[in-house]
């Protein structure tokens, strides 16, 4: 995968956290402690401003996208969303934490007509043991041709090969034609790979797989790490054309994003 960086984008949209609900302005509140540790640390809403800002300038997010974010967590990229999607946009999000989903409903003020939240219990090693659905198997409920835009962050760091293949042949199922996805990934590269093998990234991958590496065999899905090649594979057979690569800091690289950011879109 051809690297490109990125420069100046943390500053594509910025937000604060006051949302006016008729005549009342509220500030929206931080997630509770005993949920946000799942999340990953750092300034919970600024990091939803970043990824939005990263989507602006990779994946052209525009005002009228209608936006599927899978593992969309407590909703951090919801709320620049809000700001910036007029009235021909929409929101879908999804995640396996019930705890999560009821968050978002109870605590995000958003349209509800436009902005949904929906739980689907979806096993997890990492995330949710007691999960009735597989990943390998779960069927997206939206008809094909539903989005033009599908965030996934902090998604594929926790899925496992045949979940990740899954979960890429229904995004591009679900985006119309010319529709993007945003992803982040921890990809093995040659430069990763010899970070990796030397015990320096963040997170660390200790136990090799056949289709990259893995940070936990007890809990496999807390940190899941993909070949470059095996992705690139992968993106192919679920009839998505690569388009871009931009590196994460998770590689001990001075970048803007944590993790590898990939963006693909459906022919």
């Amino acid at each position: 995968m051809h690297q490109s960086q990125l420069v100046g984008c943390t500053s594509c949209v910025v937000y604060d956290r006051d949302v006016r609900d008729d005549d009342t302005i509220m500030t929206l509140p931080d997630p509770p402690r005993d949920l946000i540790g799942g999340i990953g640390a750092g300034d919970f809403w600024r990091i939803g401003n970043q990824i939005a800002g990263l989507t602006m300038a990779t994946a052209g997010l525009e005002p009228d996208d209608r936006v599927l974010d899978v593992g969309c967590g407590l909703g951090r990229v919801a709320l620049p969303l809000s700001r910036f999607l007029d009235q021909r946009g929409s929101y879908d999000g999804f995640d396996t934490s019930r705890e999560y989903i009821e968050w978002c409903r109870s605590a995000l003020p958003f349209d509800s007509a436009r902005f949904r939240f929906h739980h689907f219990s979806i096993l997890s090693s990492h995330y949710n043991e007691q999960g009735s659905i597989a990943p390998e198997s779960f069927t997206f409920p939206w008809p094909d041709d539903s989005f033009t835009l599908a965030v996934a962050v902090s998604l594929f760091t926790h899925l496992s090969p045949s979940a990740a293949t899954n979960y890429l042949r229904e995004i591009a199922r679900t985006l119309r034609p010319a529709g993007r996805m945003f992803a982040s990934f921890y990809v093995l590269d040659e430069q990763s790979q010899r970070v990796a093998e030397g015990g320096t990234t963040d997170p660390r991958f200790t136990e090799r797989i056949e289709e990259g590496m893995i940070g936990d065999a007890a809990n496999p899905d807390a940190a899941v790490a993909f070949g470059a090649e095996w992705l690139a594979g992968a993106l192919e057979s679920a009839g998505m054309v690569f388009d871009a690569f931009y590196p994460g800091r998770w590689r001990q690289q001075p970048v803007i994003s944590h993790q590898d950011i990939v963006i693909a879109h459906k022919p």
